[in-house]
C-alpha cells in the first residue's frame, strides 16, 4: 500500500472517487451532503500536521504519511490551517458550515 502514503500518490482521482462514494452513501441524509458541490482541490496535505503546534505531539512517521490522515484542500486553507490540530480543523470547518455551508 505504499502508493497510497504522501509523496507517492501520483493521482488525485483517488480523492475525488472517496469523495463521490461518500457523497453517494449520505446524499439523502443531510441537506449540506445533498447540496455538496464538488470542486478543485489540488493540494495533498496532512489532517494531522506534519509540523504541530507547541503542546501537540508529533506523530510517527508509518501514521503521520498514511492515506487515512491525508485529504484534498486547497493551497489557501492549506496555508491557513497546516499545523492546526485536527479539532481546530474541524471547528474552523463547522463554523464555516454555519455560516455558509454551500461554500466550504
Amino acid at each position: 500500500m505504499d502508493r497510497l502514503r504522501f509523496g507517492h500518490i501520483e493521482n488525485n482521482f483517488v480523492f475525488n472517487y472517496l469523495d463521490y462514494l461518500l457523497w453517494l452513501e449520505r446524499k439523502d441524509q443531510h441537506p449540506v451532503v445533498k447540496e455538496f458541490e464538488f470542486t478543485f482541490r489540488s493540494s495533498v496535505e496532512h489532517f494531522y500536521p506534519q509540523h504541530p503546534m507547541e503542546g501537540h505531539p508529533v506523530l510517527e512517521s508509518e501514521a503521520l504519511h498514511e492515506f487515512g490522515n491525508l485529504c484534498l484542500i486547497s493551497h489557501s486553507k492549506n496555508s491557513r490551517l497546516s499545523n492546526f490540530p485536527p479539532k481546530a480543523k474541524m471547528a474552523h470547518f463547522a463554523q464555516a458550515l454555519q455560516r455558509n455551508p454551500l461554500t466550504v
